[in-house]
């Protein structure tokens, strides 16, 4: 069975990229998006549809694997849980490293 993966990334406030592929292959890929739910709505959407599990990466972290229908049906849903299981994910980590919060320079 093969699995897809949409990987998304956040470029700045406002605008998100993000490519869909599977194995070595990009499928499809977008630069401008405004949320991360129209993230995930049009890669599902352009998604392979003989792969029923997708992966999805955010900022370079495995957020899970979901059935591509539920992808579609439920981006909005799917979004805010990344976006709070990333926040956690980013809180927990720089309160456990303390040179998380000493700036670069030092």
């Amino acid at each position: 069975m093969t699995i897809s993966m949409i990987s998304i990334s956040r470029q700045h406030s406002g605008c998100y990229k993000w490519f869909i592929s599977s194995g070595s292959e990009i499928h499809h890929s977008r630069f401008g998006q405004a949320t991360l739910e129209a993230c995930l709505r049009g890669a599902g959407v352009l998604a392979p549809k003989n792969n029923l599990l997708v992966e999805i990466v955010y900022q370079q972290i495995h957020m899970g694997t979901h059935l591509l229908e539920e992808i579609i049906a439920d981006a909005g849903r799917l979004a805010k849980q990344i976006s709070e299981r990333y926040s956690s994910l980013t809180l927990t980590c720089s309160s456990a490293d303390p040179d998380a919060t000493r700036p670069s320079h030092v």
